[in-house]
């Protein structure tokens, strides 16, 4: 157990701080000063703040009352994802609140959605958001 007053740092950065990380000359991971190794370039969940995750997953999960569980992959038009976020945004913009919770966060978690459909669209059909730049299309899942 650590000394009192010697806790285990909290992130990543104060780590760095106490000058407990050094990249290893291959660079695939980071040791820390008590000699615990983790794989460099792993993703930093821990900067994703809680509560943009839990109003993400809230939106996901009113989607999914409304529409059924991951309906949105069965395919649709991106112009309407687009639309979509781009309405929240203005709503966000313009003061109004979102018309399904009745307050700002729900435009700011609409947001969120749109974007990761945008992602997930763009990591499992390339192809179809690089033509998308071009023309609207709808997205066909066969």
């Amino acid at each position: 157990m650590p000394a009192k007053g010697k806790g285990v740092p909290k992130t990543h950065e104060d780590e760095a701080r106490r000058g407990n990380i050094h990249q290893e000359a291959s660079k695939d991971k980071i040791t820390y000063g008590q000699g615990a190794t983790r794989g460099a370039g792993a993703p930093r969940y821990s900067l994703i703040p809680a509560e943009a995750l839990e109003a993400e997953a809230e939106r996901f999960e009113l989607g999914e009352r409304e529409h059924g569980s991951h309906n949105w992959k069965l395919g649709m038009p991106i112009d309407v994802i687009i639309d979509h976020l781009e309405a929240h945004l203005t709503a966000f913009k313009l003061g109004r609140p979102d018309h399904h919770t009745g307050d700002h966060k729900g435009n700011l978690a609409a947001i969120r959605w749109a974007s990761a459909a945008l992602l997930w669209y763009l990591v499992h059909y390339p192809e179809k958001i690089e033509i998308f730049q071009n023309e609207s299309l709808d997205i066909n899942i066969d």
